[in-house]
């Protein structure tokens, strides 16, 4: 069953508020924030400070984020590689990764590269079947 209009269409007045505007309540809350942010700052590291690990993980998290990754030199371009080079590589990554030289999230990050670039030479190669059999089944129709 249909959920009945509240108000009927083309009314101006029925559209709400606009969306991601705040309400006054999330406003009054936001300014407290604002005008008391310094002094919570400073009972945070007051407490890091004291010996609470809670407070010195919350501030050093914002200090010192997890690292999400950076440039891995894996060696020569991917270009003209062939899937046995590629293989090669891919067996280089999942020794740095064991070794703790790139983490299980980069070393996946690696492989789905390889694993892209591997599947767009084997559709390559695919093609240029087709199209030489392509070529022979013209040569053998003309005869």
């Amino acid at each position: 069953m249909a959920k009945p209009q509240t108000f009927k269409p083309g009314n101006r007045f029925g559209k709400g508020r606009p969306a991601g505007s705040r309400n006054k309540a999330q406003l009054a809350l936001e300014k407290i924030g604002q005008d008391n942010a310094e002094a919570v700052y400073q009972k945070v590291v007051e407490a890091a400070l004291a010996g609470d690990m809670i407070a010195a993980k919350c501030i050093l998290d914002r200090v010192l984020p997890v690292r999400k990754g950076g440039r891995i030199v894996i060696g020569d371009e991917l270009e003209n590689k062939t899937i046995e080079q590629l293989d090669e590589i891919a067996q280089k990554v999942t020794t740095m990764m064991a070794e703790g030289v790139i983490s299980a999230e980069e070393a996946n990050a690696i492989c789905a590269v390889l694993q892209y670039r591997e599947e767009s030479i084997k559709l390559h190669v695919f093609e240029a079947k087709i199209n030489d059999m392509e070529k022979r089944l013209d040569a053998h129709q003309k005869i």
